[in-house]
């Protein structure tokens, strides 16, 4: 998680502009040290969700995009900066396409 970390401060935040490619790095080094991370920096082929059960997203805290609109999603990545406000017609959400 330190090298994710490095990444995402020392290296990604001084970017002028945050690309998929920071967000797949980012990505493949917090996979790094778990059950599968092969899976890191990969863009996701599943739908998925945190919280509620296994079986479907009823109950989810939340529910990113399904991956098939990942892609389209990945271009329009709105980071929350000091007051801050996301693009309009995005709705507030700040989709995750990993």
């Amino acid at each position: 998680m330190e090298l994710a970390m490095e990444l995402a401060v020392i290296q990604v935040a001084s970017k002028p502009k945050l690309e998929l490619a920071d967000l797949l790095a980012i990505h493949r080094a917090l996979m790094r040290h778990t059950r599968t991370p092969e899976a890191g920096g990969q863009m996701r082929t599943v739908q998925n969700w945190i919280g509620g059960n296994d079986y479907n997203p009823c109950g989810a805290d939340f529910v990113p995009p399904p991956p098939e609109l990942s892609p389209a999603y990945s271009t329009t990545w709105w980071v929350p900066q000091l007051g801050g406000l996301p693009p309009a017609g995005s709705g507030g959400h700040s989709p995750c396409p990993v």
